[in-house]
């Protein structure tokens, strides 16, 4: 008898423990779900506060050849602009064309103005625009995730056959010059991070993430904000 209620108090601490560690688990994800909410938030409200400003560039989506241009022409008319001392770019970007990626970053560079870079997310070729920010102002957000690969082919969803073909073609193009882009884009790592070209040829070829603080000591941001 003794014996049956020492088991059921076990089984009853057991369980309690059980239940304890799965609320436990619930009320940390909860914990972190609402800070990076309030974090997303406060992002969000950088975004608002600065839209007006026009020595200010917001990219919130993927890169293409189209809105690279549109980038580019922004950025080079802020920086013919007197009026306008210093340039921030707001960045939250899952990447996208290799090519308007590159073109970005390297006006950015030649720019003699401070580009000042605040990031959350900037993974594929957005790595490479938040790595070109004016050295000591580049900053990434304490969530924030920076992702760099392989280069790979970005072709969009296809409506029709027609495009189909063309994303084909654009395919053929892309593996024709993949090997001088991945040159490029080691060059451009290299200039900005100042890391070795084997290292970043290696972790391209594995596929790295680095939260900010990685980020940071990468070379890809100098600030976390």
């Amino acid at each position: 008898m003794r014996r049956r209620r020492k088991i059921g108090t076990i089984a009853k601490i057991v369980i309690g423990l059980i239940g304890f560690i799965f609320f436990f688990i619930i009320a940390v994800n909860f914990i972190h779900q609402i800070n990076d909410k309030i974090e997303l938030q406060r992002f969000i409200n950088v975004e608002s506060k600065v839209k007006a400003d026009t020595s200010t560039i917001v990219v919130y989506e993927d890169i293409t050849e189209e809105n690279s241009k549109i980038i580019i022409g922004q950025l080079k008319s802020m920086a013919a602009n007197q009026q306008i001392k210093e340039i921030e770019l707001y960045l939250n970007s899952y990447g996208g064309s290799a090519i308007g990626g590159l073109a970005i970053s390297k006006v950015m560079y030649e720019i003699d103005k401070p580009i000042i870079v605040y990031a959350r997310m900037a993974a594929s070729s957005a790595s490479l625009i938040l790595s070109a920010g004016t050295p000591g102002k580049r900053f990434i957000s304490k969530n924030g995730l920076v992702f760099m690969h392989r280069l790979s082919p970005n072709l969009d969803k296809f409506k029709d056959s027609q495009e189909l073909i063309k994303g084909y073609y654009r395919m053929q193009d892309f593996f024709a010059q993949r090997g001088y882009l991945t040159q490029q884009y080691i060059r451009q790592y290299v200039l900005y991070c100042h890391q070795t070209s084997k290292r970043i040829k290696r972790d391209m070829k594995k596929e790295a993430f680095f939260n900010a603080e990685q980020a940071i000591a990468y070379g890809f941001a100098d600030h976390i904000f």
